[in-house]
């Protein structure tokens, strides 16, 4: 289950320290994210559009629920799609995997394990 991941990027190339550390909470049907630059979004797993907050180019997130573990996520920004992710909690809640496509076709992985 998406339960809580608190946790740090075990290797990232242009990120500064930063944006590596996020806190990821689900409660029932609704997940928070937050990291120390300010970002956030508070969403329910609906595929409806929420408010993101601090960040000068995203300005809305939508949440789906695809099984149990794994989670996506379209971030928005002035109605366009900027990129859609594939978040997954493995099954003993140690490590979240992201997958992250972006709007230039880029594709970055990012693994987090559980501090």
């Amino acid at each position: 289950m998406l339960s809580r991941v608190l946790g740090r990027i075990e290797k990232a190339q242009n990120f500064s320290e930063n944006g590596l550390v996020f806190t990821f909470a689900q409660s029932g049907d609704s997940l928070k994210m937050s990291d120390p630059t300010g970002a956030s979004y508070d969403a329910k797993l609906d595929g409806k559009e929420y408010p993101y907050q601090g960040s000068a180019e995203t300005d809305h997130v939508v949440l789906k629920r695809i099984n149990e573990r794994t989670i996506e996520e379209t971030d928005k920004g002035g109605g366009k799609v900027l990129s859609t992710a594939r978040i997954t909690v493995s099954a003993d809640d140690r490590t979240m995997t992201m997958v992250v496509h972006d709007r230039t076709g880029r594709v970055d992985t990012l693994i987090w394990n559980k501090q």
